[in-house]
């Protein structure tokens, strides 16, 4: 099953997705995640159906996305309780991708309206006609790793996610610009450019410790940031987000969960599918590594 991180950082990737909800009444927009098409259960949950009769349930949208399904990956939302979800997707993995259909369907573990809750911009009701990605989850309700125009965007940041602190890698020419800084947002920058020749591993325990720090202080009360919320939260990007926040957010792991270099990139990678250290970080994170290991004996 996927699980709501899964499914918010696999909503960041456009395209190439099958999103279907199987909640048995149609659900009103502030309460469908974006992009998804409604198929609710058969009125006899025990017989056997085809995928070709499902058709004439979905209303024309839902049809011609429903129609596309050839190799994309199918992912189903339920509201509790996920027989026809799984029912569903069964039927989606034995009509097999050579045959018009999807590469595979995974099931939600959480209910749908959980996870709007969590995440209300991304209803059909708030998101944006236009294809908008948000950093995606390390850590939920924690840690993001995303990119500069991300970090920028202050409705995205400040008010939808609620971040509180954040950490800016940019280039060596390139001034710390803090654009949030004046709603109270607290930074940690870092100066360094994406090249084999940086070396980064001197700035990793530090923000190691910045991110740490935000997680064990009172919320920061940044103007315009929900009132809900009662703990900090942690933006870290780069340019892209895929090199040197993505190494940042690897060395965080490997202290947070005392795991070696490359299993914490491989977990950034399922958050992130972008994310790639360049070769000279990667071998900065194995001798942090290695020194951390021999530190212990």
């Amino acid at each position: 099953m996927a699980s709501a991180v899964d499914l918010y950082n696999r909503l960041q990737v456009s395209g190439g997705l099958l999103l279907i909800d199987t909640r048995d009444s149609p659900p009103p927009p502030e309460m469908l995640v974006r992009g998804a098409v409604w198929l609710p259960p058969l009125p006899d949950t025990t017989s056997a159906f085809s995928l070709a009769s499902l058709l004439d349930r979905l209303d024309e949208a839902a049809r011609s996305a429903f129609a596309r399904r050839h190799l994309q990956q199918a992912l189903l939302l339920h509201g509790g309780d996920a027989s026809w979800a799984e029912r569903l997707a069964t039927a989606l993995v034995a009509e097999g991708a050579a045959n018009g259909g999807v590469l595979g369907a995974t099931v939600c573990s959480c209910p749908v309206e959980q996870f709007v809750r969590e995440y209300p911009f991304l209803s059909s009701a708030r998101a944006p006609r236009a294809f908008k990605a948000y950093p995606n989850v390390i850590e939920p309700g924690f840690l993001f790793l995303g990119n500069r125009r991300q970090a920028y965007d202050e409705q995205m940041v400040v008010e939808e996610l609620g971040i509180t602190h954040i950490v800016d890698l940019h280039d060596g020419d390139m001034p710390p610009e803090e654009p949030h800084a004046a709603k109270g947002v607290v930074y940690h920058n870092v100066r360094i450019w994406d090249r084999t020749d940086a070396v980064l591993s001197p700035h990793l325990p530090k923000v190691y410790q910045f991110i740490e720090g935000a997680r064990h202080a009172p919320r920061v009360a940044v103007v315009g940031g929900p009132s809900e919320m009662r703990t900090n939260r942690v933006l870290v990007h780069c340019n892209q987000g895929v090199s040197r926040s993505a190494t940042c957010v690897a060395y965080w792991l490997m202290k947070r969960q005392k795991i070696n270099a490359d299993a914490a990139v491989l977990l950034v990678r399922r958050c992130r599918e972008m994310a790639d250290p360049n070769p000279s970080f990667m071998v900065q994170l194995r001798r942090m590594e290695e020194r951390r290991h021999c530190s212990i004996l």
